[in-house]
């Protein structure tokens, strides 16, 4: 009995996981049908925006035609209206008031028309204006960039050859110094030569007391023996003339008066080389200037620009507050007149009506 019951769990566990299988397959089949459907309807969203976009475009341009074409219809309307007028006052008879009233819109008109021309030309002399300070701004900026240049290329100039001159000074310095250490080399030997002559007149000296000793003894005759004699001579010869086969003359004074002139040399060069450290120095602070100067005369210029384009802006606002005021002064002058005159004609009426009652009176 157990057995059968787990059997028949075991069935109906099997039948729930395939019900759950099937409606898994289900539930993925349909959604892959929303997928479907959601990027078809994404597709179509981007279709009908495009429609849309083409659509205001062909909106702008026929927007634009039209209103083309109504600024044709309004022209030619005009000049229909101009050519009927004239016909009508030359060959029918029109209403003065109507007339007077077509005159009067068309003088309007033309009045407009002749305002925007003066406008227009306004507005082109402004931009005439502008394009030359600018054109003019943009010249004196070239021109800046171009002595910038300048001053670079001199400083670099400079400093290449202040570079030479320092590798020429360092050049004769060690020329200078390998002549100096000849020098002492020579002086070496010329020690060295004066140490041997000393010692060959101390054994010279030597010799001469020996042989001396031998003619006081009584071994020989009288005076030097031929080799003493010939070694005196030989040593005497060298010390008075001192040229060796393998050295040129060379005297201690010589030597001393190179060294100094060396030394004096070398205080030059060492001063020139400061000079010229002190000279790039003050090539590399005026090209520090000169690249200031140049970013001080950039950001200036910005500024002059911008300082043009707000009083432009103050002296159109000007020009066209002084229009107004010239427009209201004009007609306040000729409200003034007209009411000068209708006073006039009124005092005239008055008196011509007071002169006629007298002279009605004095008649009766």
């Amino acid at each position: 009995m157990k057995h059968r019951q787990l059997r028949k769990e075991q069935n109906q566990l099997q039948e729930h996981y395939n019900k759950y299988g099937r409606k898994r397959k289900a539930f993925e089949v349909e959604k892959y049908s929303w997928e479907q459907e959601l990027s078809m309807a994404r597709k179509e969203i981007l279709e009908q925006d495009d429609r849309l976009t083409l659509l205001s475009q062909q909106l702008a341009g026929t927007k634009e035609a039209l209103e083309v074409k109504t600024s044709e219809l309004a022209s030619q309307r005009i000049a229909f209206e101009e050519e009927k007028l004239a016909q009508e006052t030359v060959g029918a008879k029109v209403q003065d008031s109507e007339a007077e009233l077509l005159r009067h819109k068309l003088k309007e008109q033309v009045l407009k028309n002749v305002e925007l021309e003066s406008s227009l030309l306004r507005a082109e002399l402004g931009l005439q204006q502008r394009g030359e300070a600018a054109r003019a701004l943009e010249t004196r900026l070239q021109r800046l960039e171009t002595e910038l240049q300048q001053a670079r290329l001199a400083s670099s100039r400079a400093v290449k050859q202040f570079e030479k001159r320092t590798m020429e000074a360092n050049k004769k310095l060690s020329d200078m110094t390998a002549e100096l250490s000849k020098a002492q080399e020579h002086a070496r030997r010329f020690q060295e030569l004066l140490t041997a002559e000393r010692r060959k007149q101390k054994s010279l000296q030597h010799a001469l007391e020996q042989e001396m000793g031998k003619t006081k003894g009584g071994q020989g005759a009288a005076g030097l023996s031929v080799a003493a004699q010939r070694a005196y001579v030989d040593t005497l010869t060298e010390t008075l003339s001192p040229q060796s086969k393998n050295h040129g003359p060379t005297r201690l004074e010589d030597v001393i008066r190179k060294n100094e002139v060396v030394m004096i040399e070398n205080r030059g060069l060492r001063a020139e080389v400061r000079r010229l450290h002190m000279e790039n120095s003050h090539l590399l602070h005026r090209v520090r200037f000169s690249d200031s100067n140049a970013h001080y005369m950039r950001n200036q210029v910005v500024s002059n620009v911008a300082d043009r384009a707000e009083l432009l802006q103050r002296l159109e606002k000007a020009e066209t507050q002084y229009k107004e005021l010239e427009s209201s002064l004009t007609r306040q002058a000729a409200e003034w007149v007209n009411k000068r005159k209708s006073e006039k004609n009124g005092r005239e009426d008055h008196k011509m009506g007071t002169g006629g009652a007298n002279s009605s009176a004095r008649c009766q």
